[in-house]
């Protein structure tokens, strides 16, 4: 009887053992991917975002798995643990350490499936893996891709949709001159923004055609088809809604183009027509070519393996990996923390120490969005107005970045999220006093519209004496620098000259004046 009853109650202590250590496996998770988590909210939730439907991503993957409830508990029943999942744990994790610490999100977020998938092998094996595949890959839709390639896309994406639609509406008889993405017609000028490129659409409708593809019925080709419907489809659909766009401001007003019809409704029509193209494709395969699964075809269901007679129930006393995979998520969890943890965000000496009066120039500090200070990781930046005595305005902004957890990006990041719409971008070649002689530097320019407004910035990023335009040029650099010098700060420094009433033209010859007397000042006492 004694014997009976501890063997039966065996079984109920390793069920405990077993969800105290998933329960620290999820915690290690949370913690270690927190501020991964952090950065992607902020992505989410800015303005102009292209991934607003992140949100929904999480809780359809999890929908998904308890849709597949039966077979993940047929696959946790005859669990095989396989070292193998150490060869997607271990480069998984290490590439999440250094995405925290060069602050790159989006190989942070990547980083997590592998830790997933990792994980599942390690613990579950091969067929819990083959069970919960599709759910995991499925949260890639939900970690929003680098600005730089977002904006080279998007970029693309908006030229194309201007050209199609021209060439639309010239064969309804609408004369219309395309410059780039400006469309002007007889009734004046329509711009094909960054709104209307599309990429939103398309980044949300691959995620809707993966699912949609997932659950369908046809073979597997057949739901790399419908899968790959959804770029044609959202370019098309995109294309169309630029033409109608055409159309109204030719034949209704221009003012018109901007209701909200051309952006909230238009989504919406966009998924439907996404679902009857699919609908009807798939209804296609499955009628007229005959591509419907049959019942001798794979399932997506884990094969039953070999038992070794007594099963394995339960982990304790068969191997020791669940142990090295639970040390190695504390471990990962404990560097993420001391990585990311933000201290030392007081101003240093160089930004305190920046002088506020610079030849006929007076400076008058002034403190940002806390937003701001929250996505850039530090407070460690000078934002000053200049004012001359004419009162003209020029702002300074400097970003001093000492530690590798934090890092500049490129001002254009910061411009689009604030609703700015950057429009032409060039290099320039600078002069400007230096002690007894005259340095030439080279400055990116944007032209920033906003309201209708264009006002002219300048920046480049420091480094030392080492200067660049280019941001990859600059991070592969201080990456180099920092074996040789830890302590090698990131600097972005930026100068923006608002329109009150100016061109262009003047607004650059504004910036020149205060790079004559400012200049030296920024290259000597910012590191």
């Amino acid at each position: 009887m004694t014997d009976s009853t501890t063997h039966a109650a065996s079984p109920g202590k390793g069920g405990v053992r077993e969800r105290l250590f998933l329960a620290f496996l999820v915690c290690a998770l949370t913690v270690a991917y927190g501020w991964t988590a952090r950065r992607t909210y902020i992505r989410w939730t800015g303005e102009n975002s292209y991934y607003t439907h992140g949100f929904l991503i999480p809780i359809v993957s999890i929908a998904l798995l308890y849709w597949r409830r039966d077979a993940l508990r047929k696959a946790a029943a005859e669990r095989r643990p396989s070292r193998l999942g150490w060869l997607l744990l271990v480069p998984s994790l290490v590439l999440h350490l250094l995405a925290t610490a060069w602050q790159v999100g989006f190989l942070s977020g990547f980083s997590l499936l592998g830790v997933l998938y990792g994980l599942v092998l390690l613990l579950f094996g091969r067929p819990m893996l083959r069970a919960t595949f599709f759910p995991v890959l499925f949260l890639a839709f939900m970690i929003p891709l680098p600005y730089e390639l977002i904006e080279k896309l998007s970029f693309n994406l908006k030229l194309m949709s201007a050209g199609v639609a021209t060439r639309v509406v010239g064969f309804l008889g609408v004369v219309v001159v395309r410059s780039g993405s400006v469309l002007r017609i007889e009734t004046g000028t329509l711009v094909v923004d960054d709104v209307c490129s599309g990429l939103k659409y398309l980044i949300s409708l691959t995620a809707f055609a993966a699912l949609y593809a997932h659950i369908s019925r046809v073979k597997l080709w057949g739901k790399w088809t419908l899968f790959a419907l959804s770029l044609p489809v959202a370019f098309v659909a995109n294309a169309a809604r630029v033409a109608v766009m055409v159309l109204v401001g030719r034949y209704v007003s221009i003012p018109a183009t901007q209701s909200w019809y051309f952006h909230d409704l238009f989504g919406f029509l966009l998924f439907i027509f996404a679902f009857v193209t699919l609908f009807g494709v798939e209804s296609l395969m499955l009628g007229e070519y005959g591509l419907r699964r049959g019942k001798n075809a794979p399932s997506d269901d884990p094969p039953p393996e070999k038992s070794d007679g007594a099963g394995t129930p339960h982990w304790s006393g068969k191997t020791r990996l669940p142990a090295f995979a639970a040390i190695a998520m504390g471990l990962a969890a404990a560097l993420s923390v001391y990585l990311a943890w933000p201290r030392g965000t007081a101003p240093s000496e160089h930004v305190k120490d920046f002088p506020l009066e610079i030849g006929e120039w007076r400076g008058k500090d002034y403190r940002m969005d806390p937003r701001v200070y929250e996505i850039l990781g530090t407070e460690d930046i000078l934002s000053r107005r200049y004012r001359n005595r004419g009162g003209e305005a020029v702002t300074l902004m400097a970003i001093v970045a000492h530690q590798a957890r934090r890092r500049t990006h490129p001002p254009e990041h910061c411009l689009t999220g604030e609703g700015f719409r950057v429009g032409a971008r060039a290099n320039r070649v600078v002069r400007f006093a230096v002690g007894e002689g005259t340095r030439a530097i080279e400055v990116r320019e944007l032209l920033v519209d906003r309201d209708g407004k264009t006002s002219v910035s300048w920046y480049f990023f420091k480094s030392g004496e080492t200067l660049h335009t280019n941001y990859w040029a600059h991070q592969i650099g201080l990456a180099l620098r920092k074996v040789r010098d830890p302590r090698a700060a990131d600097v972005l420094i930026r100068l923006d000259a608002p329109p009150d009433g100016k061109d262009i033209e003047a607004m650059r010859r504004l910036l020149q004046r205060f790079l004559d007397d400012a200049g030296e000042a920024l290259l000597l006492k910012l590191p």
